[in-house]
C-alpha cells in the first residue's frame, strides 16, 4: 500500500514540478521582454539609433499575427503531442490496473482502481484529439 501512495505521490510531484518549470520559464520570458522594452524607451530618449526588431514577422501579410498557417501546425504539433501522452497515459493506467489486479499481494490487489485515473486521463486527452480533428483540417 506504501508503494501505491509513493507512486501516486510521485507522479502528481513530477506534475507540478513540470508546471512550475514551464511557468518559470514564462515568466524568464516576459522579464526579458520588459527589459528589452525599456532599453529601446531609453535608447529613444537618448536620441540614439536604435536596434530594430525584424518588422517583417509582426507584419499582417508575413508574420506569424496574422499567417493562419502558422496557428494550424502550431495546433497540428499540440495534438500530437497529446495523443502521445494521452496514449502513454492509457497504456501506463492500463499496465498499472493489471498488475495490481494479478498481484499476488492482496493490498495491491486492493488498490488495483488506482491504475483508472491515467487510464482516464488518457481517454479524456484522446477525446481532445478527436473533437479537434476538423479544427486542424
Amino acid at each position: 500500500m506504501e508503494w501505491a501512495l509513493f507512486g501516486v505521490t510521485f507522479i502528481i510531484s513530477f506534475l507540478l514540478i513540470v508546471i512550475l518549470g514551464e511557468h518559470l520559464r514564462q515568466k524568464r520570458k516576459i522579464k526579458f521582454r520588459e527589459i528589452q522594452q525599456k532599453e529601446r524607451i531609453a535608447a529613444m530618449e537618448k536620441g540614439l539609433t536604435i536596434p530594430g526588431l525584424d518588422d517583417d514577422i509582426f507584419s499582417e501579410e508575413n508574420g506569424a499575427i496574422g499567417n493562419p498557417e502558422y496557428y494550424k501546425n502550431r495546433m497540428q504539433w499540440f495534438r500530437i503531442t497529446l495523443l502521445a501522452i494521452g496514449l502513454f497515459l492509457i497504456f501506463s493506467g492500463l499496465g498499472f490496473l493489471l498488475g495490481f489486479h494479478f498481484s499476488l499481494d492482496a493490498e495491491f490487489r486492493k488498490i488495483a482502481t488506482i491504475g483508472a485515473i491515467p487510464f482516464m486521463g488518457g481517454l479524456g486527452l484522446l477525446l481532445f484529439y478527436y473533437l479537434t480533428a476538423k479544427e486542424t483540417g
